[in-house]
Order: C-alpha cells, then structure tokens, then sequence
C-alpha cells in the first residue's frame, strides 16, 4: 500500500532493505519512487486509485512530489500535432544532418540518420568523411542522402546551407579535439543540435567548456547514458555499479535531480537514458519515461534514439518537446518490435506506432 516499505518516494532508491512487491496501490498520483528505478522493480503492478480528489486525467499523469513540474512521460498528443499539414512537403518538415564518423563506426550515424527519417523529417543527410563515403554510398535506405564532410572545410559547406536545420552529432563520430572542435563549430551555426555519445564524451571532465558552447546556442539536446553523464560531469559524486554511491546516511541524488542538474549547467534539455529515461528542461520541467521495454538494451538502440529526437527538432518542436516525444517513440517502437528486437528493427517499429494513432 502507497509505495513499497524501503523505498524512497522522492527517488526511488532502496534504503537499505526493501520490499519487493507483486502489486502496490497507491492514491490519487504515482510518486517518482514508482517509476524511478530501482523503485519501479520493487513497486511491480502499480495501481492509482482515486480518493475524491477530483483530478482529471491530465492531473494524474502528474508525479506527486514537492519538487520539478514533474510527469509520466507521453508523446501522443506532441506527435499528434506534427505531419498532417495537407501543404507539407519535404522542405517544410526539415531537414537533419547525422555526423558520421570513420570507416568502423558506420552503423551508428546510420542507424541515427534512419530513425530521423522514420520520425517523418523531410529530408536527411549524412556528412561522411572521405574514408567512409563509399561504405555509406552502396547502402540503402535509398531517400538518405550522402555528403561528403572533409574537415573542418566540408562541416562549413554543409552547414552553410540553412535548410539543414537539425543537426545530429555523436554516435561513432569519434573522441578527441577534433571532435570538441566540430561541436564549437556545430552549436556556433545557430540551430538546435542532438549531442550524443563521443560529442559528449570528447568533453570529459569539462563541462563547463561544454556548457559555454551549449549555453550560447540556446537549442541544444543531449542524450547521455549514465556513464557518459558521469564522464562529463566528472566533480560528481564517486559511483558504484554504474550509479551514485548511496548510503543511509548519505543518500546520492536521484536520477531525476542529476538530470535536472545538468540540464540546468548545460542550459540545454538533458536526456538521461535508461530504462528510466529522464528528459529534463533548463527551466526544472522533467518527465520520466515508464514505456521502454527490457529488450532496448542491446548495441545500437540508444544511436536510434538521437535520429527521431533531431527529425522532430526539425518539424518544428521546441527542445523539450522533442526529446519527449522522441524518448516516447523510441520506448514504443521497441514494445511494438518485441523481444529478440535488433536497433535495425526500430527504425521501421516507428511505422507502427504511428499506425496506432
């Protein structure tokens, strides 16, 4: 009953010994502790029964907390609202560049490109360096496009097109100076960018270069795991198995105050995945996603990710919303496609989800 003994509300975090319960039945609102983990394994079935209260029922998909405008993550009504213009065409529903990296990371950028083409961006465009061009040009799916990206020179050309007005950056591209130089050179173009993986990680240990960067874009999304947020925000508490060390006396911050903090240092939204996936705004908006399947965690699902966050950036949805949306997909593309689901098969589960509106 309300929420199984050992289990912190506010976080979800199990303090010291705790129930693991078949069903909970709380009231009125779920609490975060019900959906953040390791809360939600413990919390099993949850049932919320009205008391009288009288909320409807966008009031109860509101987290009851003392703290951010927090809610259960869904993308329905978001995605409802874009692609059904009868005067749409390619150039008005935007077009995304995917960085690609080297010849041994192509599926990455790829998978990325295709998710933002699936999420119904008009037109997408992978910059390829020379080495790789000809292993993406032989590819399908035939409607990505495929430019070549030399150097600092090539990211320019392709940037000074302002039709491009999404771009994604990260996934296998590569960790180094030169990739910390294309981010400069990225968020200084002025339009909404998607930083994930290697685009993070190449700011290890420096966030508050990152976050210069970011801060004066204004637009600016990033998709971090766990690790990748550690790395980056390396004066943050010590880990173990992955997360914040957490004692009884000295209890780690929560997943969603980590993803609140750095959304705010970054002043960009911050998605910090997981099969509690949460998308924070710099304004201390947050949602926590309850729809991802088990089956997510296999090599390429969260490169899928970026694509249908940067394809919704540009059809027109704020950063925020985006990211929801996107997260939102993402989850439902992967309960559609099922156990065994290869990142391949989320792309076309897109399809599905769409089919179920």
């Amino acid at each position: 009953v309300d929420i199984p003994s050992g289990i912190a509300g506010d976080t979800g975090a199990a303090l010291g010994v705790a129930t693991r319960a078949d069903l909970t039945v709380t009231f009125h609102a779920m609490k975060p502790g019900h959906v953040l983990m390791p809360g939600r394994r413990h919390s099993g079935e949850v049932v919320v029964v009205d008391i009288g209260l009288g909320a409807d029922a966008t009031a109860r998909a509101r987290l009851a907390c003392d703290g951010p405008d927090l809610a259960v993550n869904d993308g329905r009504a978001l995605l409802a609202r874009i692609g059904v213009d009868p005067d749409g065409h390619k150039y008005t529903k935007g077009h995304v560049l995917v960085l690609a990296g080297g010849l041994e990371g192509t599926g990455a950028a790829r998978l990325a490109a295709r998710g933002a083409l699936r999420s119904g961006a008009g037109l997408v465009t992978l910059g390829v360096p020379p080495s790789a061009l000809m292993a993406h040009a032989g590819r399908g799916p035939d409607a990505l496009m495929v430019r070549r990206a030399e150097g600092a020179a090539g990211l320019a050309a392709l940037l000074a097109d302002r039709r491009r007005n999404v771009v994604v950056v990260g996934p296998a591209f590569g960790v180094g100076e030169t990739t910390r130089a294309a981010v400069a050179d990225i968020l200084g173009a002025q339009r909404p960018v998607v930083l994930d993986a290697d685009a993070l990680t190449s700011f290890a240990g420096d966030a508050e270069g990152l976050a210069a960067l970011t801060g004066a874009n204004g637009r600016a999304v990033l998709t971090p795991h766990e690790g990748e947020y550690l790395s980056l925000f390396a004066d943050h508490a010590p880990t173990q198995q992955g997360g914040p060390v957490a004692t009884l006396d000295a209890p780690a911050p929560s997943k969603l105050a980590r993803a609140l903090s750095g959304a705010a240092r970054m002043s960009a939204v911050m998605v910090l995945k997981g099969p509690d996936t949460v998308v924070a705004g710099p304004d201390g908006r947050a949602v926590i996603a309850c729809n991802a399947p088990p089956w997510l965690g296999t090599a390429g699902s969260r490169d899928v990710l970026a694509g249908p966050i940067g394809g919704l950036l540009a059809q027109g949805l704020p950063p925020y919303d985006a990211a929801r949306a996107g997260v939102w997909l993402h989850g439902e593309a992967g309960r559609l496609a099922g156990r065994g689901l290869i990142a391949d098969d989320l792309p076309e589960a897109v399809r599905q989800v769409f089919a179920t509106f």
